[in-house]
């Protein structure tokens, strides 16, 4: 089995499938688009739309690179590739995470399908986080690999609004505003 799956992952690697963009696929992030500084926080990365145009598909592989807009606002601490693919991430440095399954992930579902799942830590910034995840159909080791349709490439991008932590002095104002209201009050009904 093991022997099979380096075969068709080297016939993968080495462009032996052929590049179509023609496939109606749609690659997007799932996740919160907001998030409180200092907090962690993760994406899911899901693709949907494989087995539109071809009922008989099959999803065998994929690889993208992600990218970060401002890493000092939540830097990716981890990337795990999901279930059923296996974790090839190791045996394409250049590429950010890649996944496989051999055999395929075949149609009988309209659910998008779960490639890998992101791990940022909010730092204790607030701002606009923008992110990314590209696969190159011109780099052999990137995109979606399906059997009809080949290499297919992709990108899409979200952004997440990271959220300043009220400070403990707000806190302490808020509460003496308060205080102050109180006691006016109390004065006036006396």
């Amino acid at each position: 089995m093991n022997l099979l799956r380096n075969l068709a992952m080297t016939a993968l690697a080495s462009g032996c499938l052929a590049s179509t963009s023609a496939q109606a696929l749609s690659v997007e992030f799932l996740g919160p688009s907001q998030v409180l500084a200092g907090n962690s926080f993760s994406l899911e990365v899901v693709v949907s739309g494989v087995f539109d145009t071809d009922p008989y598909e099959e999803l065998l592989a994929f690889g993208f690179n992600v990218a970060v807009g401002d890493s000092n606002l939540a830097p990716l601490t981890g990337a795990s590739v999901s279930a059923p693919f296996d974790d090839d991430s190791a045996m394409f440095p250049e590429t950010g995470v890649a996944g496989s399954t051999f055999v395929g992930i075949a149609s009988g579902t309209s659910e998008p399908i779960r490639l890998a799942r992101l791990d940022f830590a909010a730092g204790p910034s607030a701002g606009l986080l923008s992110i990314s995840a590209t696969g190159l159909a011109s780099d052999p080791n990137q995109g979606l690999f399906l059997v009809s349709a080949g290499q297919v490439g992709f990108s899409a991008s979200t952004q997440v609004e990271i959220l300043a932590v009220p400070e403990p002095e707000t806190y302490a104002m808020l509460l003496a505003g308060l205080g102050i209201l109180a006691a006016s009050v109390r004065r006036r009904m006396s």
